[in-house]
């Protein structure tokens, strides 16, 4: 029995089952990853601000690989349950899209501590565009509302915290203009 087989007393052949095997483990790195996130990311030295980027990406990589399982499932076997999608497609696919800020967010603290600052709003646009990219993609290849929602709520937050701490316009109108593009995906 491999760790991707875990049979916690479903069905083999059921949704439950599926489900399980599918995020059980990625989850479980997931949170080992964010827990090393964490630990470095409280330390403000260039080589800890560069491992927790690490960490979250790795984090991402395997919430990205159970959400698309989780995307080959409902393609296979049509869509789950409701209290199966509550219990894993819904949480799955939440975390993935919060983790693309933190890997913005994290990123850009670790430029701050390794490069000149003057240009972080400029990245900060670079990475708001590459979150737009991210859902865009899973709003129209996989009409996953849950990950731009996720998204919206990000950029609504970027925008305040630009506004709050007088940042460039630029960064403020990438986000409000983020929150009206991906709105339209959501509702297209």
């Amino acid at each position: 029995m491999s760790l991707y087989s875990t049979s916690a007393g479903y069905d083999p052949d059921g949704d439950k089952q599926r489900s399980v095997n599918t995020v059980g483990p990625r989850w479980v790195g997931t949170a080992l990853c964010l827990l090393a996130w964490l630990a470095a990311g409280s330390a403000s030295t260039p080589a800890t601000a560069w491992l927790a980027l690490v960490a979250v990406l790795v984090a991402a990589t395997l919430q990205l690989q159970a959400l698309n399982r989780l995307y080959g499932l409902r393609a296979k076997f049509g869509r789950a349950p409701k209290s199966l999608y509550l219990l894993y497609f819904l949480p799955t696919s939440m975390l993935t899209a919060w983790l693309t800020l933190v890997i913005s967010c994290t990123g850009l603290a670790a430029m701050t501590v390794t490069v000149d600052t003057k240009d972080l709003d400029v990245a900060a646009v670079v990475f708001m565009a590459v979150m737009v990219g991210a859902g865009a993609f899973m709003l129209v290849h996989h009409r996953d509302t849950v990950f731009g929602l996720t998204l919206i709520w990000a950029f609504v937050g970027v925008y305040e915290a630009a506004k709050d701490r007088g940042a460039e316009h630029s960064v403020q109108y990438a986000a409000l203009g983020s929150v009206v593009l991906v709105t339209i995906l959501c509702l297209v």
